[in-house]
């Protein structure tokens, strides 16, 4: 039987907006299931880019880990270029940023057989 942690709202309850399954048993680190549970709850849009996160003693107390492996998950998505930390602030989902690539429509036009 597989064990591990239901992530929960800050209220203690099964919120499956804030859900994220950390398994103690996986050989996955718990910081990076931790990061791949954010990840993909901005992928859902649970958090939209320029939202804050939970506090990291928010993410604590939900996630039931350790300060450092919520801080390793926060980090590991920071250099990943999904979030955001500003020192006082919080932990913000990053804005898309418009790719600086450009074309002409004529460069896409099907290659001659």
């Amino acid at each position: 039987m597989n064990e591990g942690i239901l992530m929960t709202d800050p209220k203690g309850g099964r919120a499956s907006k804030h859900s994220i399954y950390i398994d103690r048993n996986s050989e996955k680190p718990v910081y990076t299931q931790l990061a791949e549970g954010l990840r993909q709850q901005i992928l859902k849009g649970t958090y939209r880019p320029g939202e804050k996160l939970p506090s990291e003693s928010m993410l604590v107390e939900m996630s039931k880990v350790s300060p450092m492996t919520v801080r390793r998950a926060i980090n590991l998505l920071a250099s990943q270029g999904i979030v955001t930390t500003m020192r006082g602030s919080g932990t913000f989902v990053k804005e898309v940023e418009m790719g600086s690539a450009s074309f002409y429509l004529q460069d896409l036009k099907p290659a001659q057989e």
